[in-house]
């Protein structure tokens, strides 16, 4: 069975790319485009797992996972941030925040659907 997969990028490209892919799947997919959209729609109706931009505009993805973290309806749900650069201080952040993952951008659909199957303990 499918997870429900709020996907969340500024780039309709990417979110247009990715959501075809992670429906291919086998995924039901919501996207937002922004991180204070993201925060409403996760709050409300509860994904799977959040695949999410670093750099955003509202809420960035760090802003985003963190506020995730805090809420009781999200504080479990596992959160994957792509970001434009990997560094060690970039890995340190998602950390902290609470990301269980951190890929590069541009993200090919399989290591999207491997990224959300790691975190949820399932083979992609």
């Amino acid at each position: 069975m499918g997870l429900v997969v709020l996907l969340v990028d500024d780039d309709l490209a990417v979110l247009g790319e990715l959501s075809r892919g992670l429906r291919a799947a086998g995924h039901s997919v919501t996207t937002a485009r922004d991180g204070l959209d993201a925060l409403e729609l996760a709050t409300t109706t509860p994904p799977d797992v959040v695949l999410a931009d670093v750099v955003m505009p509202g809420l960035n993805g760090y802003q985003l996972c963190r506020r995730l973290r805090a809420h009781p309806a999200t504080a479990a749900t596992p959160v994957v941030l792509m970001g434009d650069t990997l560094g060690a201080a970039d890995r340190l952040w998602a950390a902290e925040v609470g990301a269980r993952e951190l890929i590069a951008k541009p993200v090919a659909v399989d290591l999207a659907t491997a990224a959300v199957a790691a975190v949820m303990g399932r083979a992609p």
